[in-house]
């Protein structure tokens, strides 16, 4: 059948289709490649985050309980946007000394910057 033939019988497209389905199948068959593993050096105070409650669901899906090791450059799973808001916290409570620090500074409660999610987490100061 000629290109006319095709047009006349409402049949543009079809080869592209067809010929976009194989090439979507062959995507879909090959393994993706594995993510590449990064080693953090240990440095200073290990930092974990834990969701503590949410008064709606968590745009990416961040429930209460989940726990997440930060720290001044990593930052893993946990959201980005709330990540940015807390990060010189962070760094505060993993290059401080908790033996100087006041009790009960271990502990830091935030709540997301997503005014419409609320997500409340604690991060933890986890002495090295």
């Amino acid at each position: 059948m000629n290109r006319r033939e095709f047009v006349k019988n409402g049949l543009v497209g079809v080869g592209v289709g067809i010929a976009s389905s194989n090439v979507i199948a062959k995507e879909l068959a090959t393994k993706p490649a594995d993510k590449p593993h990064i080693n953090f050096p240990s440095v200073g105070n290990k930092i974990i985050a834990k969701v503590i409650s949410s008064e709606a669901p968590c745009t990416i899906g961040m429930k209460p309980g989940y726990e997440f090791e930060l720290g001044f450059r990593k930052c893993g799973d946990f959201c980005g946007f709330f990540y940015s808001n807390i990060h010189e916290s962070i760094m505060a409570l993993q290059f401080s000394d908790s033996a100087s620090s006041k009790p009960g500074s271990d502990i830091q409660v935030f709540e997301c910057p997503n005014s419409k999610n609320r997500v409340k987490i604690e991060l933890r100061r986890i002495a090295a």
